[in-house]
């Protein structure tokens, strides 16, 4: 049987990671890598020189096999998202340390990162083991975030301290990450890295602000510094006397701050500015200029002073 002249396919198995193997009329067909030909018995010693040459130009080297007999080598290239240089040169300029896991052989994976400048390839991992790698990256002390949009990538994307998951991959990736890249746009891992960040120091500065007013206004509304400023109930001690007497103006104020507690429409304006400079801290955040914009901004910047 036939279906558009391409014939069918029977015993289909196929070995995440490794390859694939089938009944093509009456023949046995085997495509897959190195290790998958050599568990079948098929020699590929005789090709290394040329298997060496594709790995070396970044490429995944397949072999096919009909009835054990290898036919074909053939060199696969994943081609590299958009921007994928530009991204690693700012994660790594924040101090990142930049892994790649991948299921290719060494060199390809080498081939790769050098390419784009990635620190740490890290090959032969098969789709299964990409989750037992990242619980051994947090065993070394590392805080891990993973960027993948694939079906494979999802128990490691559930294993990452961050599952970053780009919003053009499948359901199953963007269901299990944690920050979802709406655009296809690796420059926006380093964006979202930088702006969550920057949100969180705003949280805490913020709690620092709502939490210093009360701090300080509760103890004067409710009369502490009376303890200090009078000498007993109602009567001022001496030294708030002095002050009063001899230093003006501003004397008389402090005499007259130290004598009263916090009047209630003063302690509503206190509570009031507490949450206007909450809010005005938080809008400061629209400042903020990811790396995407910043690059424009420079390069035209440096264009107009060539001009």
């Amino acid at each position: 049987m036939t279906r558009g002249g391409v014939p069918n396919v029977k015993n289909f198995k196929a070995e995440a990671g490794r390859g694939v193997v089938g009944s093509v009329e009456t023949k046995q067909v085997i495509v897959g890598n190195a290790e998958f030909m050599k568990s079948l018995g098929i020699n590929t010693q005789a090709h290394n020189k040329l298997a060496e040459k594709l790995q070396n130009e970044a490429k995944t080297v397949i072999y096919a096999a009909v009835d054990k007999n290898l036919v074909a080598i053939i060199g696969l290239a994943d081609t590299l998202k958009p921007y994928a240089k530009e991204a690693i040169t700012e994660l790594k300029r924040m101090g990142k340390e930049i892994i790649m896991i991948t299921g290719d052989n060494l060199k390809t994976a080498q081939a790769i990162a050098k390419s784009v400048g990635i620190d740490r390839p890290l090959a032969h991992v098969l789709p299964q083991e990409k989750a037992e790698v990242i619980k051994s990256l947090q065993k070394e002390g590392k805080s891990v975030a993973m960027v993948g949009d694939g079906i494979n990538d999802s128990p490691a994307l559930a294993q990452a301290d961050i599952g970053i998951a780009i919003g053009s991959g499948t359901d199953v990736a963007i269901e299990t990450g944690e920050v979802i890249l709406v655009k296809d746009d690796l420059r926006d891992v380093a964006t979202s890295l930088q702006l969550s960040g920057k949100t969180i120091k705003k949280v805490w500065q913020n709690l620092f602000w709502a939490f210093i007013y009360n701090i300080l206004a509760i103890p004067i509304a409710g009369g502490i510094h009376l303890l200090l400023t009078q000498a007993s109930f109602g009567v001022p001690a001496p030294w708030t006397i002095y002050i009063a007497e001899n230093f003006g103006t501003l004397g008389s104020i402090f005499f007259n701050l130290s004598q009263s507690t916090l009047r209630p429409e003063i302690a509503g304006f206190a509570m009031a500015f507490s949450s206007v400079s909450v809010v005005a801290n938080s809008l400061t955040l629209r400042r903020y200029v990811p790396p995407i914009e910043r690059k424009i901004k420079q390069l035209k910047q440096t264009n107009y002073e060539k001009t």
